[in-house]
This record gives C-alpha cells, sequence and structure tokens, in this order.
C-alpha cells in the first residue's frame, strides 16, 4: 500500500494534505479490496444497464488529413487491478483521442489494421469539476472526480503502459483501404455474458442450438428403441446422444436462469464440458465401430470422419483468452451449430443406423412390378 492513514492528533494543525491523504488512503484501500476478488478472467465491462445495450459506447470520425478522432460516450466497467470505470459525457468533460495516419503507415497488401481503443483511469490525480457557489470564498470548484485518458494504439503495440493509471481496452476500430470502422467482431473484456450486446446474443444463441441439440437427441433415441433392426452404428449412436442429454440436463437449469450473468469463461467452460463428454464417449468405442459411425456422418451430413473428431478435440482444448473473447464464442458457436445440423440430420432419418445404400435397395424390392400395359396394335 502506497498511502497511509493520517494520525489525528488533538490540536495537531489541520492541511488540505492530510484530508487528502486520507482520501488516497480509503480510495486505495477500496480498490485493494475489490482486486481482491478479481482474476485474468473476471474483470472488465460491468453489466448493462436497463435499455442499454453495451456498457461502453464511442464515436469514430475521419478527418481528409488521415487523422482519426474518437469520443467517448459512456463506459462502466473496472479494471484487473479494481479500479472503477465510469464516465458519462452528459456528466463530465468530453473525452476524445486522435491517432494519425502517415503515408509509411498506410494499409499495404490489402491487409485491415487495428486500433485498440483505451480508457485510463487515475484515482489518485484529481480534476475539479461542478458549478462554483459565488457565496463560498475562495471561489473553487465543489466536486472532484478521477482523471480519465482516452488512448489509441495499434493492436500489436504492447507498450501499453505509457497510457498512466489503471487501463481497459474498451473497443477495437478496424482500417482498411483508408477507412476506419467500428470492429464489430471485438468485444472487450467482460464481467458477464450480460455486459455486451454480442454476449447476450450468444447467450441465447446457444440456449436454442441446445435446445434443438436436445430435441433431436431424444428423437433418436427414441427410434432406436422402436427400431426392429438395431446395429452398432445406431447403438454407438444412442451412447453419445445419451451423452449429449446427461450433460445438457445437469447445466439446463443454471444456464437458463443465471447463464446471462455467467462469466465468458463460464459459458465457454459449460460447453467444452460437452464437448469433452462426446469426445470421450467417442474414444471408449471400438476402432472399427467409431469408424463406422463417423463414416455414417459423412454419409448422411457431409462431415468428414477426421474432421468431426478434430472438432470435438478442438473446443475441449479450447483456450481462453479474455482479451479475445469474440474469437471464442465464434468457434463455440460454430461447434453449436455443426452438431446441431448434424444431430437434426440423424433425427430425420426414418431408419437410424441404416445406410443410404440399403435404404435404396429396400425401396426398389418393396416397389410393386406392374405389369406391361399392351398396345393397341398389339
Amino acid at each position: 500500500m502506497k498511502y497511509r492513514l493520517v494520525n489525528w492528533c488533538p490540536g495537531a494543525e489541520l492541511s488540505s494534505g492530510k484530508f487528502i491523504q486520507s482520501d488516497n488512503y480509503f480510495i486505495e484501500t477500496i480498490n485493494d479490496c475489490r482486486s481482491a476478488g478479481l482474476n485474468p478472467f473476471n474483470y472488465g465491462l460491468l453489466p448493462c444497464k436497463d435499455g442499454q445495450e453495451s456498457s461502453v459506447m464511442f464515436e469514430i470520425s475521419e478527418r481528409i488529413t488521415n487523422r482519426l478522432e474518437v469520443t467517448l460516450k459512456y463506459c462502466d466497467a473496472v479494471t484487473r487491478e479494481g479500479a472503477r470505470l465510469f464516465y458519462n459525457h452528459l456528466s463530465g468533460e468530453p473525452l476524445e483521442a486522435a491517432y494519425s495516419f502517415s503515408e509509411t503507415t498506410e494499409d499495404t497488401g490489402g491487409e485491415a489494421r487495428y486500433l485498440h481503443v483505451l480508457l485510463s483511469v487515475d484515482p489518485f490525480s484529481r480534476v475539479a469539476t461542478g458549478i462554483p457557489d459565488e457565496r463560498e470564498a475562495p471561489l473553487h470548484y465543489p466536486d472532484i472526480v478521477p482523471c480519465y485518458r482516452l488512448f489509441l494504439q495499434p493492436a500489436g503495440d504492447t507498450n501499453i503502459r505509457q497510457s498512466g493509471g489503471q487501463y481497459l481496452i474498451i473497443g477495437r476500430i478496424r482500417r482498411f483501404r483508408g477507412r476506419c470502422e467500428f470492429d464489430m467482431d471485438f468485444i472487450p473484456p467482460s464481467t458477464s455474458m450480460a455486459s455486451h450486446i454480442r454476449l447476450s446474443r450468444y447467450h441465447h444463441q446457444f440456449a436454442s442450438l441446445v435446445n434443438t441439440i436436445e430435441t433431436s437427441s431424444i428423437h433418436i433415441i427414441q427410434k432406436i428403441n422402436t427400431s426392429p433392426d438395431v446395429n452398432n452404428i445406431s447403438a454407438n449412436l444412442q451412447a453419445l446422444c445419451h451423452s449429449l442429454l446427461s450433460e445438457i440436463s445437469r447445466v439446463y437449469f443454471p444456464y437458463i436462469n443465471a447463464g446471462l450473468f455467467w462469466r465468458p469463461i463460464e459459458v465457454v467452460g459449460c460447453f467444452s464440458t460437452l464437448a469433452h463428454r462426446l469426445f470421450v464417449t467417442l474414444q471408449c468405442m471400438d476402432r472399427k465401430e467409431k469408424e463406422q459411425l463417423l463414416n455414417y456422418f459423412y454419409e448422411w451430413d457431409d462431415l468428414k470422419p477426421g474432421d468431426f473428431e478434430s472438432l470435438l478435440k478442438e473446443i475441449t482444448d479450447i483456450h481462453y483468452n479474455h482479451s479475445a473473447i469474440s474469437e471464442v464464442m465464434f468457434r463455440i458457436s460454430n461447434f453449436l451449430m455443426i452438431l446441431s445440423g448434424l444431430w437434426a440430420k440423424m433425427a430425420s432419418l426414418e431408419l437410424v443406423g441404416q445406410h443410404k445404400e440399403s435404404i435404396i435397395i429396400s425401396e426398389r424390392e418393396t416397389s410393386p412390378i406392374l405389369p406391361k400395359k399392351k398396345r393397341w396394335f398389339d
């Protein structure tokens, strides 16, 4: 701790410095207590207030002189060190940042370049604000707020600490072919799925896909149970469905009711575990039977045998990066969409476990042979 509590003694001389020291001590203590409950995976944007789509909003504008300007409108977050970030342009001074592109740093080879938007705060640096009261002497601003600073830095620049104070990456700007735009694919570090509109949409999408997978699994099992001909393919597919239903039933209630307030890493862990259950069930099968099942998927859904197994392993071993949440969420979304489509196809089959050739041959054998019609001149 940098600041210490003032030892107030009766009769001691009072000064503004001692009050500031006490103020700094309590600010540092609060931040320290707040940071004790934080880790690399639960800091960032706070849950959106009612009616808001995101806990951060800013505007960008370009000048003909290759100058980019960013104006912060709103931010509600907490840094990794526990400092509170709360800024509203309606009740504070404008917060702006600019970045100039030189001709030597323009886009080359048609590749996009990215800039991070950083917001830093120094809680011990005070900025006077408010409306002075003319009746008070000396005339002074009645309030103070922490010192906020907005920065723009290339995404590959690791020297972020030059911003000073405690910082948070709150957005990313994409520059392509001389034009800048807000990168909609970027999701800043967030404390929960309710902190950003895209995370909220992912939460609802995942719930919908899981419902489809659950329904398809039940239909597959019902068809296999009523089928007169159960083979290795249908039996192993049924085992996969049982693993899916077991895991889905375990997480269904907490995800539907509280999943929107889960940390992003908890959501990723939920579906990584689902993929792991499938992967383990698949690996426990006889090698030849596993190959038959994977080839069966390829036969009906054009999903190559190696691709399905690699997909499960990829999601099982997925690495979570709190500064690149969108990339991880996209991979989870892709996994669930592929699995949902494959299971829906399996559930649509009348005879689960039967090959296309067998069904075609069976249809030919059961087709009635119509007598040849005589022509009028025969």
